[in-house]
């Protein structure tokens, strides 16, 4: 019974410290107003946290040219009634670079009046040397008139790791290969006996059909995460045999890329 109490008090001591600790982090009578991006800030306490933003155009309906993204900039501190500017600073070395391969939507980067969070819009575009190499440039806050950059990391569960919030990875190519979850053992397997031979095509459909995310097939975090479970995997696959049959029936037979029928994997029922 002892021992029961020193670990329920060791416990509650852990818990105590992480609220002060998140206290001390938002104190902004101490700290005023800082920015950071809400991507590695949202997936800090995730196996794989996200710090980057990779956009694959070999992922994408051939006939694009380009994309619209957005980062999201997020302020602590109570919300304002006007807008506030915040500030990047571009990596010099970057090999994506602005005017060839991309450009600002505008002029200001805010956090508009009344909001807590802003966003970096941009538009890229896609070039023919990214069939070859990826391009890369990462854009970091900095501290101007309206915000500081005092909250530089979020710790892990475990407080062991910090996950930097301040920067954030931009990458761009038009390689065509195939995603994480399809290519990588152990994941791979279970992919090609329920869903068969990886295609561009057909993963597409499978994004359309069942309303996924191309991410959730191209970030190994889903992956690691659990997302495709066993149960998810042989639904799609058997829902898509009995979608392509029916279309077969109809006179619409789907090919993939190469000019292949689209079949499914031997574990489609």
């Amino acid at each position: 019974m002892k021992i029961f109490y020193i670990i329920l008090s060791f416990a509650l001591l852990l818990l105590s410290g992480c609220k002060e600790q998140d206290l001390a982090l938002y104190n902004e009578t101490e700290s005023g107003n800082s920015v950071y991006f809400t991507l590695p800030y949202n997936t800090a306490l995730q196996a794989v946290p996200t710090d980057s933003l990779h956009i694959r155009f070999g992922f994408l309906p051939a006939n694009t040219s380009s994309t619209i993204e957005q980062i999201v900039v997020a302020a602590t501190g109570p919300l304002h009634d006007q807008d506030r500017e915040f500030k990047i600073l571009i990596d010099p070395n970057a090999t994506l670079t602005i005017g060839e391969h991309y450009k600002f939507l505008e002029d200001k980067l805010v956090i508009p009046a009344g909001q807590r969070t802003g966003t970096i819009k941009l538009a890229i575009q896609k070039t023919v040397d990214m069939n070859t190499h990826t391009f890369t440039t990462s854009f970091q806050l900095v501290p101007n008139n309206n915000f500081n950059t005092d909250i530089k990391f979020r710790k892990t569960p475990n407080l062991q790791k910090d996950i930097p919030i301040l920067k954030i990875r931009i990458m761009v190519d038009n390689i065509f290969d195939k995603p994480y979850c399809w290519s990588v053992a152990p994941y791979k397997a279970s992919f090609e006996r329920t869903l068969g031979e990886y295609s561009l095509a057909k993963l597409n459909l499978l994004i359309e059909l069942f309303d996924e995310d191309m991410e959730h097939f191209t970030n190994p975090q889903y992956a690691k995460e659990s997302y495709f479970t066993i149960s998810k995997m042989t639904f799609w696959a058997s829902y898509m045999k009995y979608w392509l049959g029916r279309e077969a029936t109809e006179g619409r037979i789907h090919k993939d890329e190469n000019g292949k029928v689209i079949t499914m994997g031997p574990y489609a029922n």
